[in-house]
């Protein structure tokens, strides 16, 4: 009993922003329960917990034995019942839809649990748990350095007993699955070694200690695990990776609302790989017609260094923040923190070889959101490499990234999510709303004339991107239904994608693996914006205007498309074609 009190009384603390207010509000019933169901699952998933600013669950990693998942399944169940039961009719629309959405995470929390237990299939799945529960704890840093070190402590010296459980789960594993999982937990010791210490400077000395000690532990239990397993090699898998028909088609209509199932998502997906890579014939006859060229870059300069392409990334972000502001495209709150450009940690870059982007944590003081480079950045520039990243830095081409992870893209959208005075709004989270806006904004900034004035010069950035996320569409929904290998979705990815290398591509198929409806979600979220933008502008007409459909569009908090456009115009947009040549200005 205290537990749960104490976790509601943490939730509350947080739900309201300062203390004055808290001392008087008195909380509602629905807010008792609201605050109750977050802290039940957070504390089930304590690593998301630490990347959400819920420390209290900072030190812990979550209870994967046959045991303690039991026991969460029939808490989450506890509280689904009374979520269910909770009278509405005195709650406002905002609460209604609020109390949907908690539905959603605690159904979503169970059936990935009691149904389609990942647990018991996914060697990659504990690796990603280990992995994202340091890089939590340094990126969201909370408290002093002995706080830190403390955290970082326990979660190492945890490490042995969460393997021991992914051990004692997992029986014949995809081989896929292990190849993800073994990658990963290898390059985890040397860089914990390197970079942990140096994040905790200042630390006590018995920390720092206590720290060495837990890496130490942390790496024979990855050692031992690895050999356990065999170094999860092909011989110990099999070739049974995908998520099946079932769960599938389950997480797009209960998880992201869509009426589709995977099937149906993969043949919308062919339609508009064809529409755009018709498309994209037709700008390249035209630019031949035209006579546009790309123009020479001159000689890389000798002293071009990777702090340049660093600054050069920081530039970018603050040039995409000043034409937002200029054109009036959607308003930027006082208060939104800075996003900071880094390279990609050495654990991340097999699942994640791209551009990503964590948000400042919900739940805490942060305002900072970090940008991960992946391959943008090189980890040392060599004769080979120096023209090429000279170019694409003097080109501008890394504008679209900025874009994408900063402003008008995921910074602001989640920081923006982050500031919602609704406790469930700012714990729930959409891909299809999260990704689909951030891949809108490419095309927004384009045809506002961030890349230029000319129509032929900004359709040669927007299409490729529309390519490469009609390809995920594809790819997504056929791995996990069973329709395709992964050997077949690395060359469909490289036949369609020409940028795509023979290192790249495969990263980019696993991580689909890995994240079963993740990569569907850009496309798709995007097309049911810009279907309820097009509805939106019709029904107001004249009146119409561009920044308010998208600030109160933001103002929904990071919740499916789906249930917004239910909410704002009582249907769901028909997803058509990408709808490319109707989006104007």
């Amino acid at each position: 009993m205290r537990r749960v009190l104490a976790g509601c009384a943490l939730a509350l603390a947080l739900a309201w922003p300062c203390a004055a207010r808290a001392a008087q509000h008195r909380p509602s019933a629905w807010e008792v329960l609201e605050s109750r169901v977050v802290a039940a699952v957070a504390a089930a998933n304590p690593v998301d917990a630490t990347q959400l600013g819920l420390h209290r669950y900072d030190t812990r990693l979550p209870d994967y034995s046959s045991t303690g998942v039991r026991r969460t399944v029939q808490r989450l169940q506890g509280l689904l019942r009374e979520v269910r039961a909770f009278p509405t009719a005195k709650l406002t629309r905002e609460t209604l839809l609020d109390r949907s959405l908690l539905v959603r995470e605690l159904e979503s929390g169970i059936r990935y649990r009691d149904v389609e237990k990942l647990w018991q299939k996914s060697p990659y799945f504990y690796a990603a748990i280990l992995s994202s529960g340091i890089q939590y704890l340094v990126i969201n840093h909370h408290g002093s350095a002995d706080t830190l070190a403390g955290a970082l402590s326990a979660r190492l010296e945890g490490f042995p007993r969460l393997l021991q459980q992914a051990t004692a789960n997992i029986h014949e594993p995809p081989r896929l699955l292990c190849q993800a999982c073994a990658q990963t937990l290898h390059v985890m010791p040397e860089m914990y070694r390197s970079a942990l210490p140096a994040a905790c400077k200042g630390a006590s000395p018995g920390s720092l200690r206590r720290l060495d000690a837990a890496m130490v532990t942390a790496s024979d239990g990855i050692s031992a695990y690895l050999e356990g397993m065999g170094e999860l090699e092909e011989e110990h898998g099999t070739d049974d990776y995908p998520l099946g028909q079932k769960h599938y088609d389950w997480r797009l209509r209960q998880v992201e609302g869509l009426d589709l199932t995977g099937e149906q998502l993969a043949r919308q997906g062919d339609a508009w790989l064809a529409d755009v890579e018709a498309d994209i014939a037709k700008l390249t006859d035209a630019r031949k017609a035209a006579g546009i060229a790309d123009a020479p870059v001159g000689p890389t300069p000798q002293d071009f260094s990777r702090e340049q392409i660093l600054q050069s990334f920081v530039a970018s972000i603050d040039s995409a923040k000043r034409f937002v502001r200029d054109r009036d495209l959607v308003t930027i709150p006082s208060n939104i923190g800075p996003l900071v450009p880094t390279p990609t940690p050495p654990d991340m870059r097999p699942i994640v070889p791209g551009m990503a982007m964590l948000p400042p944590a919900t739940f805490d003081a942060s305002t900072a959101g970090t940008y991960f480079l992946g391959g943008a950045f090189p980890d040392s520039l060599t004769a080979s490499n120096r023209d090429r990243f000279y170019s694409r830095m003097a080109r501008h081409e890394i504008l679209g990234g900025s874009v994408h992870e900063g402003i008008p893209g995921h910074h602001l959208q989640l920081s923006i999510a982050k500031g919602r005075n609704s406790f469930t709004r700012r714990f729930v989270n959409s891909t299809t709303m999260v990704e689909g806006w951030a891949f809108y904004c490419e095309e927004l900034m384009a045809r506002a004339g961030f890349y230029g004035p000319d129509s032929l010069v900004y359709l040669q950035r927007v299409l490729p991107g529309i390519r490469f996320r009609a390809t995920r569409v594809v790819i997504d929904a056929r791995i996990h239904t069973g329709k395709m290998t992964y050997e077949q979705a690395v060359r469909f990815m490289r036949d369609h994608n020409p940028q795509m290398d023979s290192v790249r591509a495969p990263g980019e198929v696993l991580r689909y693996v890995t994240e079963p409806t993740q990569a569907m979600s850009y496309l798709v979220g995007k097309s049911l914006i810009v279907g309820l933008r097009a509805e939106v502008e019709r029904r107001e007409g004249a009146k119409f205007r561009l920044k308010a459909f998208h600030d109160r569009f933001l103002g929904y908090g990071s919740i499916p498309v789906p249930w917004i456009a239910r909410d704002w115009i009582g249907s769901v947009p028909a997803i058509g074609r990408y709808r490319l040549a109707r989006m104007t200005p």
